[in-house]
C-alpha cells in the first residue's frame, strides 16, 4: 500500500511539474498536385526533433527533406539529423521536394 501511495505521488508531482516523457512522431504530406499538408505538434518545453524520413517523386529536382519550424529553429532538416527548441510553443513540420511528399519527425522531450 505504501509503494502504491508513493507511486502515486511521484506521478501528481511530476505531471505538475510539465514534465514530459512520451515522443511525439508528425507526418506532413504534399498530394501530387502540390497542395501541401503540414504536421503540427505541441510541445511544453526544450524538445529534439529529428527528421526521421522524407520520400518524393524520384526525378530531377530538390532532394526530399523535412522544413521545420519551431521555437528557436526554423529551416530545412535533412533526414537523421536533429535539431533543438529553445521552449515550449507548436512544431510545424511540411515536406519539400517533388510531389507527392511525404515526411516524418519525431519529437523528444
Amino acid at each position: 500500500m505504501r509503494v502504491l501511495i508513493v507511486l502515486v505521488a511521484a506521478t501528481v508531482i511530476l505531471t505538475t511539474a510539465g514534465i514530459a516523457w512520451a515522443s511525439q512522431t508528425i507526418t506532413a504530406t504534399t498530394d501530387v498536385n502540390g497542395h501541401a499538408r503540414p504536421a503540427t505538434a505541441e510541445i511544453d518545453g526544450p524538445s529534439n526533433v529529428r527528421c526521421t524520413s522524407a520520400a518524393g517523386q524520384a526525378g530531377t529536382g530538390q532532394k526530399p527533406s523535412c522544413s521545420i519550424a519551431a521555437p528557436g529553429y526554423s529551416g530545412i532538416v535533412e533526414i537523421g539529423k536533429v535539431i533543438a527548441t529553445d521552449g515550449g510553443g507548436t512544431v510545424t513540420l511540411t515536406s519539400n521536394g517533388n510531389p507527392p511528399l511525404r515526411c516524418t519527425a519525431e519529437i523528444t522531450p
